[in-house]
This record gives C-alpha cells, structure tokens and sequence, in this order.
C-alpha cells in the first residue's frame, strides 16, 4: 500500500460506518505481538497455513452471519 500501513486500513475501515460489520482476517509478515489491532481478529503470519486461512475466513463469516 503506497501510503498507508496494513495497521492504518485496518484502522479506517473499522471505523467507517459501510465497512465496521466487514469480518477482517490479518495475513502479515510481522508477529502479531507488533500490530495494532483488536484481539478477536485473527492474524496469520506469513508464510501462511492455507489450511488455517479456510479456517480463520469461514470462522469469521459465520459469526458475521449468526449476527
């Protein structure tokens, strides 16, 4: 992202009306430890586990959907 960290468009887009209800799945290269984000988003490290990305994304749309 040219101007922006990964931390600030997470940051916008859980503060903006249109996209708070959006599930967010973090996949970084820094440990979660150093990111700035709510504890009940997951966070991937790179190199990412496919297998626990299909996990993480299908948990996050289902507690969407039961809301």
């Amino acid at each position: 992202m040219p101007r922006d960290t990964g931390t600030d468009f997470f940051g916008k887009m859980r503060n903006h009306k249109a996209f708070a209800s959006i599930p967010i799945v973090v996949v970084s290269a820094r440990s979660r430890r150093n990111l700035a984000v709510s504890k009940d988003v997951p966070v991937l490290d790179k190199p990412i586990d496919e297998q626990r990305l299909l996990q993480e994304v299908q948990s996050s749309l289902a507690s969407t959907s039961a809301r």
